[in-house]
């Protein structure tokens, strides 16, 4: 089912829209088919309060419910039709196009969007799913400098 997800099945998810990103190995971790649910990671939270600091981990329970295909997907090609590459996918130089261009298009001296927002901004901009992970690898490739700086901002920096 896992592969099918991946070339694009429909499914609809509980609570609604919920995007999940079926390429991430975390998904694929936390997919349990028996009881229609995946877990996954979708940030890191901070909780402060009091003098007291600490991390936590944004790893929801989403149910699934994969949708009967549409009519397009069930029929078969043609024998002279050419085949066209799966749902989703996105030549390596069109997503440095759209990543390079969102860096390009970002305010100078405002910080660099954080490592969720950049890949749905690469997702907009391309109108195609694309793992976070290989949007990470091609930031770190082309443009390295769009990182936030690790750890928290000094409070004298704030």
């Amino acid at each position: 089912m896992l592969l099918e997800l991946k070339n694009g099945l429909p499914y609809r998810t509980i609570p609604p829209g919920i995007v999940i990103d079926w390429h991430s190995p975390d998904v694929e971790r936390g997919l349990n088919v028996e009881a229609s649910e995946v877990t996954f990671t979708r940030g890191v939270f901070s909780t402060e309060g009091d003098g007291s600091f600490g991390l936590g981990l944004d790893r929801p329970i989403v149910g699934i419910e994969v949708l009967p295909p549409t009519d397009a997907e069930v029929s078969a090609p043609s024998a002279g039709a050419p085949t066209a590459s799966p749902p989703g996918k996105v030549s390596e130089a069109d997503l440095q196009k759209a990543l390079l261009g969102i860096v390009e298009e970002h305010p100078q001296g405002s910080p660099p969007l954080d490592e969720g927002e950049l890949w749905r901004a690469v997702e907009k901009r391309l109108d195609a799913k694309v793992s976070r992970d290989r949007v990470l690898k091609v930031r770190d490739a082309v443009a390295s400098h769009f990182k936030l700086p690790v750890g928290r901002p000094r409070k004298n920096a704030q």
